[in-house]
């Protein structure tokens, strides 16, 4: 087959593997929010709905016709809800989208949970409209269950997003393969011509430039045979390294060989700085040969790193401080539009006892970035009623030596978010941050009121991929973990009943 061809056929296959990719993922991912925003919608409408005065006083008083004249009025008013369904008890209906089944008996068999046990919940059942996607909460009146109210969406009005969606990437699929397809035609004309209508075998004979190539590569190249020797390393790598420096490659060949696998971007500290190394292994059967290590000046890499990690977990944190800026000004107009100008000069006065009062938490955080940081996630723990406070003996220093304020800003965000979502599921919600630091380290404890960690659950939570949370999750504590190791710092957890704190030590050392 000529090279023409083969490059037509392969670029079309890989377009298609891409594409499929894609829409695998983008699919799953579009699926996963539509559900989380169904589901929050969902619970949002039923709870506020269970709290109101006027559906408990007529449950109590079991006036159904109050009740589902005032149901039909907010249902009509809303999107994305099929039906409101209040029931006592006894599961008898008190509302529901048709009124010829008020009165009677609750379908699905799934309320049972919140009759017998008052609790609050999603289910999919089969209802008397066809299954539906259910939000249950119980309704107490005066400290005492009388009802329930199930708020829902039907599977089929579910389904018919994803239709769409299918019909559309689908159509859209087939115009980019088409494209793509002569795109590749075109570029496989392309590269043919512009190799002068060579084919590989005699492209073969070039082989002779390869010394030049290999040391002009802007990557450092490394490789050690398996007497541990290093063999070769090209003019990129020479630059980067020093002698004193072989014993950290050497260290690295024999990970290599007891894992039997190469790595991916590893952050090393060498005598000229920081480095992101990435193993390759040669070898026959089960035997390795040998090393090649590919090395990447960390100076480019981090300023990279700082945008997605470091710089992100402000941006991200500083989004819940806008969000509660607008709720603020939002009642600031209000009472002005409602001409309460002594209650909106107070509130205004409140607000500015709250600003200094935050100030004076963080008092003892000197580093702005973390100052910064620490403030944002208050108002992001604040947003779901957590009791978040800085440790009063707090004493962080404006610069830290050796030590990155990008790399604390990803332990200290990482353990602080980590810590807001235990916090969310749990009864008790307290949060204390603490940072104490001296010449020689910097110590850093976070402590929540969320879930302990089992023993099992150790061994696996600093691995890659690994999360309680769902899919998608578990990269956080593994950057912290190769952060401490960076630092030479050590990293604990103290895991109690209903709490937990996780302690980071960072050495002020010199980089070796």
């Amino acid at each position: 087959m000529k090279l023409e061809k083969k490059i037509y056929i392969y670029l079309v296959v890989l377009i298609t593997v891409i594409l499929l990719i894609t829409y695998f993922i983008v699919f799953k991912s579009k699926v996963k929010i539509e559900n989380l925003n169904e589901r929050k919608n969902l619970g949002n409408i039923a709870l506020t709905l269970s709290q109101d005065p006027f559906i408990k006083e007529n449950l109590h008083k079991k006036n159904s016709e109050n009740i589902q004249n005032y149901t039909n009025k907010i249902w009509s008013k809303l999107e994305d809800v099929d039906f409101i369904t209040i029931a006592d008890m006894n599961s008898r209906r008190y509302s529901h989208r048709d009124p010829q089944y008020i009165g009677k008996i609750f379908k699905g068999g799934d309320e049972k949970r919140v009759v017998e046990e008052g609790k609050s919940y999603f289910s999919m059942a089969k209802g008397t409209q066809g299954v539906s996607l259910r939000k249950f909460v119980p309704i107490n009146y005066k400290g005492k269950q009388i009802g329930f109210i199930s708020v829902g969406k039907l599977q089929v009005e579910r389904d018919k997003w994803k239709n769409n969606f299918i019909f559309e990437s689908t159509f859209l699929f087939l115009i980019i393969l088409s494209f793509g397809a002569l795109l590749s035609y075109f570029l496989a004309k392309s590269i043919k011509k512009e190799i002068f209508g060579y084919e590989p075998v005699e492209i073969g004979r070039f082989y002779a430039e390869k010394k030049v190539i290999f040391d002009n590569m802007h990557e450092g190249i490394v490789t050690i045979n398996d007497k541990s020797e290093i063999t070769k390393t090209n003019l990129a790598a020479q630059n980067m390294l020093t002698s004193r420096d072989d014993e950290i490659f050497k260290r690295l060949f024999e990970n290599v060989i007891e894992t039997q696998a190469g790595f991916i971007g590893r952050e090393i500290m060498v005598e000229g700085g920081k480095l992101f190394v990435s193993a390759i292994k040669l070898n026959k059967t089960k035997k390795i040969l040998d090393v090649i290590f590919i090395l990447r000046d960390g100076g480019e890499v981090k300023r990279v790193a700082e945008e997605i990690t470091g710089v992100a977990q402000i941006i991200n944190s500083m989004r819940a401080n806008v969000h509660e800026f607008k709720n603020k000004i939002h009642v600031v107009s209000g009472l002005l539009q409602l001409e309460e100008y002594e209650k909106a000069k107070d509130y205004i006065l409140y607000l500015e006892y709250e600003v200094e009062n935050q100030k004076h938490n963080v008092v003892g955080v000197k580093d702005p970035i973390i100052e910064a940081l620490i403030l944002a996630k208050m108002s992001l723990a604040r947003e779901s009623r957590i009791n978040f406070k800085v440790d009063e003996k707090t004493k962080l220093d404006k610069t830290h030596d050796n030590i990155d304020a990008n790399d604390l800003v990803v332990i200290i965000g990482n353990l602080l978010e980590n810590a807001r979502e235990a916090c969310e599921k749990s009864i008790e919600k307290n949060i204390q941050v603490g940072f104490f630091e001296d010449e020689n380290k910097l110590r850093i404890e976070v402590t929540d009121s969320g879930r302990s960690i089992d023993t099992n659950e150790m061994e696996k939570i600093f691995n890659i991929g690994y999360s309680s949370k769902g899919e998608g999750r578990g990269s956080g504590l593994a950057l912290i973990k190769n952060l401490v190791e960076v630092y030479k710092g050590s990293l604990n957890i103290k895991s109690r009943k209903n709490s937990k704190t996780f302690c980071v030590e960072l050495k002020k050392e010199k980089k070796i």
